[in-house]
């Protein structure tokens, strides 16, 4: 596997999804308070990050599409014997390892 083919989309992704959730959970606790201006801040940037967990759920589903056809790919070549399964697993240890 080239370095482009890691799953680098899910590893941002993720990030992403915790830094919406903590944001909205910012934003739910200030509501309570005062602040009008800092509420009409917290209640764009909560807008905006609402919008990450919808993207990443998009290059999720095309990230595991492309897993998915991957493992069809190396599934079809063992088949035919073009690979050795046993010798590719022990590849992908060493690469990820």
């Amino acid at each position: 596997m080239r370095m482009q083919d890691k799953p680098i989309v899910s590893i941002i992704g993720l990030g992403l999804f915790s830094l919406t959730l903590v944001v909205h959970i910012y934003f739910k606790s200030i509501r309570t308070m005062d602040d009008v201006g800092m509420g009409i801040l917290l209640s764009l940037v909560n807008a905006i990050f609402l919008v990450f967990p919808l993207l990443w759920g998009v290059l999720g589903a095309v990230e595991f599409s492309r897993i998915m056809s991957w493992s069809k790919k190396i599934k079809e070549r063992e088949v035919n014997e073009e690979v050795d399964l046993d010798k590719y697993k022990k590849k992908l240890k060493y690469i990820y390892a």
